[in-house]
C-alpha cells in the first residue's frame, strides 16, 4: 500500500566514515487490490502516512525506541523518512523457524507497550481538549473502513471476487455465512470497530509487523492507526499466535505448540500490568477480543487472506473455520482471554 526505499547515507565525523540507513516511505493515491484474483483499483487516502508520522512519534515519545524513529514528515507529498532498519526480521517468521523462546522478550514487549500506549491515550483520562486533540490528529477514517470491508464485509460475500475459498470446503463456508448467530456477531464487532473510540490504537498490531533484532524489538506500519477499538490491537495480535499454534500443531512441532501457548499468558500479563487489570479483564473488552480472533480466523478461510502454510491441506483449514467459530460464538465473558483461548484450542485442537 506504500512506496517504501531504504537509502544508505554515507557519512563522517571526526575522521571516522559510516553509512546510516533511512526508510523513505510515499503513500499512493489508490492501490491495485489482489491483482492475480479481482483487479480492483482500491482508492487510498495518501494523508494516511501523515497519521502514520503522528504515530509514530507518539509511540516514540510513550516509549523510546518501540518504533522507528521518525525524522521528517514532507506532508505536500505524503513521503515520511524514518530509520533504516536493516538488520531486522518479521517477528512472525522467527517464530514460525522455532525460535519461540529466543523471542519472547518481544512478544511481552510488545503486550506492555501496547497496553502502555492503550493506558497514556485513554479518552477516559484526557480532559475534553486533549480528547478532541487527539480525535483530530489521528482521525483516519478511511484506513479504518478498508480494514471494516476486509475483515467484516467481503469474507461473508459470496459474489466477491477477492475471497480466496478451498473448493472442498465451499459446504462448511457456505454455511458459515449463512449462520445468523455468526452474521448478527460479525456486525455487531464491525459497528464497534467503526464507531467505538477507547484510546489510540496501531491498528495492524500482527506478529507481521514486529520487527526483531538481538535483545530489540519494533513495531511498525502504523498506517491503520486511529482513535478506536482497543480490543481489535489484542485480538489480532493473539490471532497471529493462536495462528502459529495451528501451524506447528499442523507439523507436528508439540513442544512449539506449547511455548506459544505459554507466551500468550505472559503478554496478557504484560498487558494487564500496563493497561492496568480491571481494563483488561472488563467483561466487554474480553467478549470483543475473543470475538475479533474468531473474525480473524474466520478471514483467513472465507476471505482475502490465502494460507500457504499447510501445503494445500483443506483438514487445517477446516480446523480453523471450526476454530474461530468457537472465538466467536462460545467464549465466556466471566472468564479471561487466556481462559477462554485455553478452553477453545482445548476443544478444537
Amino acid at each position: 500500500m506504500n512506496h517504501v526505499h531504504q537509502v544508505g547515507i554515507a557519512v563522517e565525523c571526526n575522521g571516522v566514515k559510516r553509512t546510516l540507513s533511512v526508510v523513505v516511505k510515499r503513500a499512493p493515491t489508490q492501490v491495485l487490490f489482489l491483482k492475480e484474483i479481482s483487479g480492483e483499483i482500491v482508492p487510498l487516502d495518501p494523508k494516511k502516512i501523515t497519521v502514520e508520522y503522528r504515530a509514530l512519534c507518539k509511540f516514540d515519545e510513550i516509549q523510546p525506541h518501540s518504533v522507528p524513529r521518525p525524522y521528517l514528515l514532507d506532508a505536500e507529498h505524503n513521503t515520511l523518512i524514518m530509520e533504516g532498519i536493516s538488520g531486522y526480521q518479521k517477528l512472525q517468521d522467527r517464530l514460525t523457524e522455532g525460535y519461540i523462546g529466543e523471542h519472547a522478550f518481544a512478544v511481552e514487549g510488545a503486550f506492555g507497550l501496547i497496553g502502555r500506549v492503550h493506558r497514556a491515550t485513554s479518552l477516559e483520562t484526557l480532559t475534553q481538549g486533549e480528547r478532541q486533540e487527539l480525535m483530530t490528529r489521528f482521525e483516519n477514517q478511511g484506513m479504518k473502513s478498508l480494514m471494516a470491508d476486509l475483515l467484516f464485509d467481503r469474507p461473508y460475500d459470496a459474489n466477491d471476487r477477492s475471497n480466496r475459498c478451498k473448493p472442498s470446503l465451499m459446504e462448511k463456508i457456505t454455511a458459515t455465512r449463512r449462520d445468523p448467530d455468526v452474521l448478527r456477531r460479525v456486525a455487531g464487532l464491525r459497528e464497534a470497530f467503526i464507531r467505538q473510540k477507547d484510546c489510540l490504537c496501531h491498528g495492524d498490531f500482527a506478529c507481521d509487523n514486529i520487527l526483531v533484532s538481538g535483545d530489540s524489538f519494533k513495531v511498525l506500519d502504523l498506517e491503520f492507526s486511529s482513535v478506536g477499538l482497543c480490543a481489535y490491537d489484542i485480538g489480532l495480535f493473539l490471532e497471529t499466535l493462536v495462528f502459529q499454534i495451528q501451524y506447528h500443531s499442523y507439523h507436528g512441532n508439540m513442544e512449539s505448540t506449547q511455548l506459544v501457548r505459554r507466551l500468550i499468558h505472559r503478554g496478557l500479563g504484560a498487558y494487564e500490568r500496563e493497561r492496568g487489570k480491571e481494563k483488561a479483564n472488563d467483561p466487554i473488552f474480553v467478549s470483543q477480543v475473543c470475538g475479533l480472533i474468531g473474525c480473524e480466523q474466520l478471514w483467513r478461510v472465507l476471505g482475502a487472506l490465502e494460507i500457504d502454510e499447510f501445503d494445500g491441506d483443506p483438514e487445517p483449514e477446516l480446523k480453523i473455520l471450526t476454530l474461530g467459530k468457537c472465538f466467536l460464538l462460545h467464549c465466556s465473558s466471566d472468564c479471561s482471554i487466556a481462559e477462554n483461548i485455553d478452553k477453545c484450542l482445548s476443544e478444537h485442537s
